[in-house]
């Protein structure tokens, strides 16, 4: 009988398939301005990657090895000259991983976007300013150094964007926060982590208007230059949540 067969698998899909259909977990409703990257456990994956990296000896494998083969993303890849994004970033260890995968997967920039990496990310365009970085900067202060460093990078930040648009004709500049970041909690003026993310949308706003009105300053594109400001909240254990706070765009008329 050929129903035999035929009740044993519906038996099968209604004792095994279908519970484990009902029982996984959604995602969260995601925004387009709102990605969540979720780990179901965040200490095994920590103990995981630990371990992974005791494995490795770094400094034998820099002191031992003259080449490190590796396999291109796409076979044309030392051709391409044109990108649409560049992204200041921080230089927090912690968020290489997933902003590298935020960056491809959420929208879409494999091999599409230069990156300026520094302390603080929107705070390294605003710290020179007053009321912004740190208040004592005199030689004796603590983090004198920082202060010093800081006072330098706005006009860094500036000549990036100008080379990453006169060379790779970008688009947009995208700046990226995150919590629980030691550049605010060291070189922002008065920094209040009980209001962490107000801490961080102001800054990233300054940010966003210094930076366009010094590319007025210095010449004008054809196309508008929009200016995007993200942030990493790491505050959830288990998940990251990139959010969008607001963006703002230049309307110009000439070449640079």
């Amino acid at each position: 009988m050929k129903t035999k067969p035929i009740l044993m698998l519906i038996f099968i899909y209604i004792s095994f398939v279908m519970p484990s259909i009902s029982t996984q977990k959604k995602d969260p409703e995601i925004s387009p301005f709102v990605t969540y990257i979720t780990h179901p456990d965040s200490k095994l994956r920590a103990s995981v990657s630990t371990k992974r990296l005791k494995e490795i000896d770094t400094d034998a494998v820099l002191n031992g090895v003259d080449s490190f083969p590796a396999v291109p993303s796409r076979g044309d890849l030392p051709d391409l000259h044109v990108c649409s994004t560049l992204l200041v970033s921080c230089i927090d260890f912690r968020l290489r991983d997933e902003v590298e995968k935020f960056m491809r997967e959420t929208l879409g920039l494999l091999d599409g976007y230069d990156e300026v990496v520094l302390p603080g990310a929107a705070l390294a365009v605003t710290a020179s300013t007053p009321g912004h970085g740190i208040v004592d900067n005199s030689p004796t202060a603590p983090y004198y150094w920082a202060q010093k460093y800081y006072d330098s990078l706005f006009e860094s930040v500036i000549n990036a964007i100008m080379l990453a648009r006169e060379k790779h004709h970008i688009e947009r500049v995208i700046l990226l926060d995150h919590s629980k970041c030691a550049a605010y909690t060291l070189c922002k003026d008065h920094f209040d982590p009980a209001n962490e993310v107000n801490e961080h949308k102001g800054e990233l706003a300054f940010a966003s208007k210094r930076i366009l009105e010094a590319l007025k300053d210095f010449g004008h594109f054809p196309e508008p230059i929009k200016v995007y400001s993200l942030y990493c909240d790491l505050n959830t254990p288990g998940q990251l949540t990139f959010k969008n706070f607001h963006q703002l765009g230049v309307e110009t008329t000439s070449k640079l």
